[in-house]
């Protein structure tokens, strides 16, 4: 055989041994890297969390941060003590409303940090529905849309008020959202202010007494000749105020009104005259002296009429109402009253003699001061106006007769009111 031949044999068969070697040499890579492979995947399934594990943590991680953040700003923000912008938004139109209120941050600043976990932690959105107008499913939805945005969150949503709020600061954004709760409509406030319109029908008398020690200047049966002779009558006091609401329950006012003190008299009687001595001793206040003994009877006495005393008062009055139900309250009247006597019709008897005396005359003294007191119900009609009844009594606080007489006579009166006030705006 040539040698050619033998080359060619040996040639061949190195060719088929390099054919192999690289066949078991991708064979071998192949399952070196479909093995590291499956190893790799079975490794990563092993150590990876579910998704809310991972969103938990990196929450949890995100707040620890913040938290620091938050402190070093807080740090911070009491030395710059920042302003506050409040803006006041509407959701849906007019369905919600909202404050959006968001530090003033200096940009020279590091804010970092203060992005998503302080709309998560920092923010408070209570969306309350006005009137049932929205429904139930717009509220999570609109949370939604707060809670899960970042620092270029778009408010466009919030009523077109604050879209596309610039967040070139990024972390700086720290949003307070609360909701106005449903309200009525504002109402007008009732002024403390009222005018006030009274009338009342009493029965007045005049009481008398004898002053002290002043036995002497007057007739030892005076005091029963008037007793006996002297009634009370009916008469009208009407009179207009000013009231002013001091607190929820107490009321000041001041007003002027007109008042009658009327009595009849009906004298029929025969009596002694007295006996007085001016010398050594000191007439009262209408020149009267001690009696030391009585005469003979003296000139029969035959009277029948009506005295009328007219006043013009001016009432000072404190008012306490004490609500008994939404409309009904009990109201109680103290007043002090100054008043002025403008005329003075009929007669009486002279304490001294017992003569009939004109009370035209100037038989009393000008003016008189005098006290009430009130008790009754009122009932508001409206918001503005209220009408109501009271029992009362008053009498005067200084006698009728002149100063320095020897007999205190004071009017009184007993019987029921009606009022009625309204406040002015």
């Amino acid at each position: 055989m040539p040698a050619f031949a033998w080359d060619n044999i040996e040639t061949s068969l190195d060719q088929k041994n390099n054919t192999k070697k690289w066949f078991l040499y991708a064979a071998a890579a192949s399952l070196l890297l479909i093995g590291g492979t499956t190893f790799w995947m079975m490794q990563n399934s092993n150590n990876t969390p579910s998704n809310s594990n991972n969103v938990a943590k990196a929450l949890n991680s995100t707040s620890n941060k913040n938290n620091l953040n938050e402190r070093n700003i807080s740090a911070k923000t009491e030395k710059t003590s920042p302003q506050t912008d409040s803006r006041s938004v509407e959701l849906n139109g007019s369905d919600f409303k909202a404050n959006v209120n968001s530090p003033k941050l200096d940009p020279s600043q590091n804010n970092a940090g203060i992005s998503s976990s302080i709309l998560n932690n920092s923010t408070s959105l209570i969306l309350s529905k006005r009137e049932n107008k929205v429904e139930d499913t717009q509220v999570p939805q609109q949370m939604e849309l707060i809670e899960s945005g970042s620092s270029n969150f778009d408010y466009g949503f919030l009523a077109g008020e604050l879209k596309n709020t610039p967040s070139s600061f990024g972390d700086f954004l720290q949003l307070h959202v609360s909701a106005l709760h449903p309200q009525k409509p504002l109402q007008h406030r009732l002024s403390s202010w009222a005018f006030e319109v009274g009338y009342d029908q009493n029965q007045t008398a005049v009481n008398y007494q004898i002053a002290s020690e002043r036995n002497l200047y007057v007739h030892k049966n005076y005091l029963n000749h008037i007793k006996n002779g002297e009634f009370a009558l009916s008469a009208p006091q009407f009179h207009t105020a000013l009231r002013y609401q001091l607190s929820p329950r107490f009321v000041v006012s001041v007003g002027l009104g007109f008042a009658q003190t009327r009595t009849s008299q009906n004298f029929k009687f025969r009596d002694s005259i007295p006996v007085s001595i001016a010398q050594g001793n000191e007439a009262d206040g209408y020149g009267n002296y001690p009696i030391f003994g009585y005469s003979h009877l003296g000139q029969a006495i035959d009277y029948t009429g009506i005295s009328t005393i007219n006043m013009i008062s001016v009432p000072i009055s404190l008012i306490h109402e004490y609500p008994l139900s939404r409309r009904w309250a009990l109201t109680t009247e103290l007043s002090a009253r100054y008043n002025y006597i403008s005329a003075a019709m009929g007669k009486t008897l002279n304490y001294h003699d017992l003569t009939l005396l004109s009370l035209s005359d100037n038989v009393y003294r000008n003016s008189v001061w005098s006290g009430r007191i009130g008790m009754g119900v009122q009932r508001r009609l409206t918001t503005k106006q209220t009408l109501g009844l009271r029992l009362n009594t008053q009498g005067a606080f200084t006698p009728l007769n002149k100063s320095n007489a020897s007999v205190d006579n004071r009017g009184w009166s007993v019987g029921l009111s009606a009022f009625y006030f309204w406040k002015l705006y």
